[in-house]
């Protein structure tokens, strides 16, 4: 949590003195977000065994999140752009035919933030709307077992339209993809579909990809 505070007060006390000059822009939006498939894999042993290669799926809930956009616009029709995003997933399981982890108190969420570095491109010519396409890439904080957040190298594709209010607001509902490298978490125990624990999960990793559905509001200042 300290290194997150850290990047983002550096972030914005550089916004100060980049973005002077040019015309800016807040926006924050809400999401219904979901994990797309969530392939993971480890080495699963028994107690004075050796270990197996196991591969299976982590299974989630969809969610709200939210995320906050400063920027500007350096050329029409481009903007420019520093996006901080945050949800939270309940893990309903992790499971394939052989291994089971049901939800237990230290894995029963997926905590996901992202500070993105964003360019977007808006449609112009056609009124008030304002079809939108844009692209960013950052780091991403990954947090399902407690204690063991782990950051990653992050990138998004989005895609939307726009509609102009106001000279000063917009409303905009859009589609964003987040996908980020794989990430790596400590030891856990595997347990057999009946619920018995038959040994540790070692080198585990596992893919997240984030679909999100959004709406939000833009001040342009």
């Amino acid at each position: 949590m300290k290194s997150l505070v850290a990047v983002i007060g550096l972030v914005f006390m550089f916004s100060g003195t980049a973005f002077a000059g040019n015309d800016m822009y807040f926006q924050i939006s809400g999401m219904l977000s979901s994990v797309g498939d969530t392939d993971i894999t480890g080495t699963v042993s028994s107690e004075g065994g050796s270990g197996n290669e196991e591969s299976g799926e982590l299974n989630t809930d969809n969610t709200m999140g939210f995320a906050a956009e400063i920027g500007f616009k350096p050329i029409e029709p481009i903007s420019a752009g520093l996006e901080f995003s945050y949800r939270n997933f309940d893990v309903n399981s992790l499971q394939d035919d052989t291994v089971s982890i049901p939800t237990l108190p230290e894995a029963d969420s997926m905590k996901i933030k992202t500070l993105l570095a964003n360019l977007t491109y808006e449609q112009q010519g056609l009124g008030a709307w304002k079809p939108y396409l844009g692209f960013g890439i950052g780091i991403a904080w990954v947090e399902w077992l407690e204690d063991d957040e782990q950051t990653k190298f992050a990138f998004q594709v989005k895609t939307g339209l726009a509609y102009e209010v106001s000279e000063e607001w917009d409303v905009f509902g859009g589609y964003k993809y987040i996908g980020m490298s794989d990430v790596d978490s400590k030891d856990i125990s595997a347990y057999s579909p009946d619920g018995s624990v038959i040994g540790t999960a070692t080198n585990v990793s596992y893919e997240v990809g984030v679909h999100n559905f959004e709406a939000g509001i833009k001040y342009s200042f």
